[in-house]
């Protein structure tokens, strides 16, 4: 009797190696087309930078990240993706880089001003609306920024922004701003490095001799250059940039008006009408000062520009 159930047993183990291993070999199959298919994916160039270490530099392509879950995994198990990190890109590598959304330094600025400081509306809070409205392209940083960065200051308080007053606030931070807006944006960023690249140089003197009658003026010049070689689009707050782009055929992406329709009112459609009642309240004729550079704003390129005086404390008795 045991040796007839032993027999059974026998018989019924062989049977299940048997249909195991075409599946191990089906298994190994997949594994190893997986595996070539990864090797085989072109890989742009990277450089290290000396960013923050709360910024992670990544030196694979950004379409490696997904490990592909094979077919005997649970229909329930996730699709494990790494973390956003920031992506390098040399400056040979950049004409492999498909159209996406390159920003200007002051929309980078605005991110670090407006994140819930000065009792004004936090525009980070936004960010998964905001990569949704841009339908998802890649987000390209032009090394250019972290210059533009240096030396600067953010504002000490409201009234300085009203103002458009000299910012005497705490210095500008390029790495942690980037960090910020790789962890609420939620996605991957590249890093450009546009300075050692003279394809785009040649292509900046192209587009600053065109258009520097409409005030086009460095290093925006280059950020046009960007988008033009990439077939991108430019989000900014720089009304010389959209008017050269649109001469140059760029489609420019006004971020005041843009948040407007995601937040409904922006931090400064806020500071506009808070300028324009300071306005009234002093009745100087005096335009709204947009949130260009001051390079922006030279007579000719659009009305001359006022700036409001207001009557300071200093000579007054307590």
């Amino acid at each position: 009797m045991n040796r007839e159930i032993s027999k059974i047993v026998e018989q019924v183990l062989n049977r299940i190696l048997q249909s195991v291993k075409p599946v191990k070999n089906l298994v190994q199959f997949f594994v190893n087309l997986t595996t070539s298919k990864q090797s085989k994916t072109p890989t742009l160039k990277k450089t290290s930078q000396k960013l923050s270490s709360a910024i992670q530099i990544k030196k694979v392509d950004h379409k490696q990240q997904t490990l592909i879950p094979l077919f005997f995994e649970k229909p329930s198990d996730p699709v494990i993706q790494s973390h956003p990190t920031i992506i390098t890109v040399d400056s040979e590598c950049i004409s492999q880089l498909e159209p996406g959304i390159v920003i200007d330094a002051n929309v980078l600025m605005r991110w670090e001003d407006f994140d819930g400081k000065y009792s004004l509306p936090d525009i980070t809070k936004h960010g998964h609306d905001i990569i949704k409205k841009l339908q998802n392209k890649p987000i390209y940083v032009p090394d250019t920024i972290e210059e533009e960065f240096r030396g600067k200051r953010c504002p000490r308080n409201r009234r300085e922004i009203i103002r458009d007053a000299e910012k005497t606030g705490t210095p500008r931070n390029f790495n942690n701003t980037l960090a910020e807006l790789l962890k609420k944006l939620g996605v991957d960023i590249y890093y450009v490095e546009i300075q050692n690249s003279s394809e785009l140089h040649r292509k900046a003197n192209e587009c600053l001799t065109k258009f520097s009658k409409v005030g086009l003026h460095k290093p925006d010049d280059m950020y046009l250059a960007l988008a033009c070689v990439t077939k991108s689009d430019l989000l900014t707050l720089d009304c010389p940039l959209m008017e050269s782009s649109k001469k140059a055929g760029v489609k420019s992406i006004n971020f005041h008006l843009f948040l407007d329709k995601i937040m409904k009112k922006s931090p400064m459609t806020i500071i506009v009408e808070e300028r324009k009642k300071l306005h009234q309240q002093h009745k100087k004729s005096v335009p709204v000062i947009l949130f260009g550079n001051q390079n922006s704003f030279k007579p000719g390129i659009l009305k001359e520009w006022g700036r409001l005086e207001i009557p300071t404390m200093r000579g007054r008795k307590k």
